[in-house]
């Protein structure tokens, strides 16, 4: 099926300090009015706006017009109801659930306008406002127009591929290298129907950088914006699509992300699988193996030790989540817990995140996780400590102390932490052993 491929230029997006807008509007609104279905004033005074909650925010948020407050429950992936609102200058605010502002924008409404304004989370949790023209002229019959933003900076750099069902991927994506707060410039035309949408890491199309695989029906002589949103795991995606006076369409990820790592200290074999889908195998024991894509949803993992199996109760991957099956403890008595991992990227451009594993089985207390000597987190035995940023550094040290003792257990000097970088310090095994027979201990870098 023939398709035009959006321009490659950004999608005018502006902090919510003020500047804000991109002048895609046709018309800027603002609000300070009743909903559209209780107001009867004319539309040659007046236009319409509705707010799409789009943030990470993971409790429902409110809208203030004019620093009165108009809702106090959008929930995520949700959009407000529609305002008629007077021609002029307004304060529009996405508020939290004290209703403080979280941020605002002062756009000027023309009269006869529609728009619907898409809250994002930007670098640093600012809150950001794109503005979609809800009267884009319609396209010929046959077609639609599409337009994709990026509103998930925790997924990083994209490709968006669009094509029939059945089409392989290829390296000439829709829209390619889409960094997060960009997208197409503009709405462009393309065949009406039923598509298969995926969302790659930037420049790949292997099947383990698919970063949200799924099915997207563009209306006949439609409008439809599509906007990518983040998932709790950080690297897979969701999506929107938006089309003007109607509800949201939430793509969910179908898909989550699991891992199998293994502390036993016998190098024994080791091997996961998640409603009989095999995990990728572990060369021996201790060891961290990689993530494979696996269905979301509830499953019942199960761990294979030198041909014994352990079978956990049943676990539901949370659609979008990263998991790891940790397996820990002795050969005689080897038990397994699953973690969600975090591993969505620091706010900050200029900081890391960090964490720690604990999983040596002789020292049963808590482990202290420290950089360029000072504490950040600890981490009980068989689990891991929160992920905790922390400045972005060349050539410090990261170590791990005995939280009762302060005996070193762990230190690597001359560590670099970069900036945006996730970290999992990995201590696996038996301290008294040998590091690499019986003994895993490792800064690994998770993105």
């Amino acid at each position: 099926m023939p398709h035009h491929p959006l321009p490659r230029r950004r999608w005018a997006t502006r902090t919510a300090t003020g500047l804000l807008l991109s002048t895609l509007l046709g018309g800027l609104l603002g609000g300070c009015g009743t909903r559209d279905d209780t107001d009867t004033s004319s539309g040659a005074t007046t236009g319409t706006l509705r707010l799409v909650n789009a943030t990470t925010q993971r409790a429902a948020v409110g809208l203030l017009v004019d620093d009165l407050p108009r809702e106090t429950g959008i929930e995520r992936d949700a959009a407000s109801a529609t305002y008629r609102v007077t021609a002029g200058s307004h304060t529009i605010a996405l508020a939290n659930s004290s209703g403080s502002a979280l941020a605002s924008t002062t756009p000027t409404v023309a009269a006869g306008s529609a728009t619907t304004l898409v809250a994002w989370t930007g670098d640093n949790n600012v809150v950001r406002y794109l503005s979609l023209n809800d009267l884009e002229a319609v396209p010929a019959s046959g077609r639609a127009k599409l337009l994709v933003f990026h509103a998930a900076r925790d997924a990083g750099t994209l490709d968006v591929h669009l094509t029939p069902a059945t089409e392989a991927l290829s390296d000439t994506p829709l829209l390619g290298n889409v960094s997060p707060g960009n997208g197409s410039s503009g709405y462009s035309t393309v065949n009406a129907g039923s598509h298969r949408l995926r969302l790659l890491k930037a420049g790949s199309v292997l099947a383990s950088d698919v970063r949200l695989d799924t099915t997207v029906t563009l209306p006949d002589a439609g409008i439809v914006a599509l906007v990518v949103t983040p998932s709790t795991g950080g690297v897979l995606a969701h999506a929107l699509l938006l089309q003007p006076a109607k509800a949201v369409a939430a793509l969910t990820n179908a898909q989550a992300r699991v891992r199998v790592v293994s502390a036993l200290p016998t190098n024994l074999p080791v091997a996961g699988a998640i409603n009989g889908t095999s995990l990728p195998l572990l060369g021996g024991s201790p060891a961290v193996g990689s993530y494979a894509l696996v269905p979301a949803g509830t499953s019942t993992p199960q761990i294979t030790v030198n041909g014994g199996t352990l079978t956990a109760a049943a676990w539901t991957a949370a659609p979008g989540s990263d998991n790891t099956l940790f397996v820990w403890g002795t050969a005689a008595a080897a038990q397994f817990t699953v973690f969600s991992d975090d591993n969505r990227l620091p706010a900050s451009t200029s900081a890391s995140r960090i964490r720690l594993l604990h999983g040596l089985a002789d020292i049963p207390a808590d482990l202290t996780l420290n950089v360029a000597g000072a504490a950040v987190a600890t981490a009980s035995q068989g689990a891991f400590s929160p992920a905790t940023s922390v400045s972005a550094v060349n050539d410090t040290t990261v170590s791990a102390t005995h939280s009762l003792t302060a005996a070193s257990v762990y230190q690597l000097t001359g560590k670099t932490l970069d900036a945006g970088g996730v970290y999992s310090v990995f201590l696996l095994g038996d301290s008294r052993q040998a590091s690499g027979n019986g003994l895993i201990s490792t800064v690994f870098k998770e993105r």
